[in-house]
């Protein structure tokens, strides 16, 4: 269970993302791997359900993407 951004021409940062529940409670993820433009999480840890995927670019700005874990 991972998911997989990928942001070409993009740096990510890996220390700049989080996974928001619909409850408002906020999780790094664990076992994140990146390189340049692309970053693996590790969700099995998470339960079921939507999230919210914020990504805090190097430019200061932000990407907010709704996701559904499933196992």
């Amino acid at each position: 269970d991972r998911i997989v951004i990928n942001q070409p021409g993009t740096s990510i940062n890996s220390q700049s993302i989080r996974l928001i529940n619909t409850a408002g409670q906020s999780f790094v993820p664990a076992g994140i791997n990146s390189s340049a433009n692309t970053v693996e999480l590790k969700v099995s840890n998470l339960q079921s359900g939507v999230y919210w995927l914020e990504l805090k670019k190097k430019d200061g700005s932000k990407i907010v993407e709704r996701i559904m874990i499933r196992h």
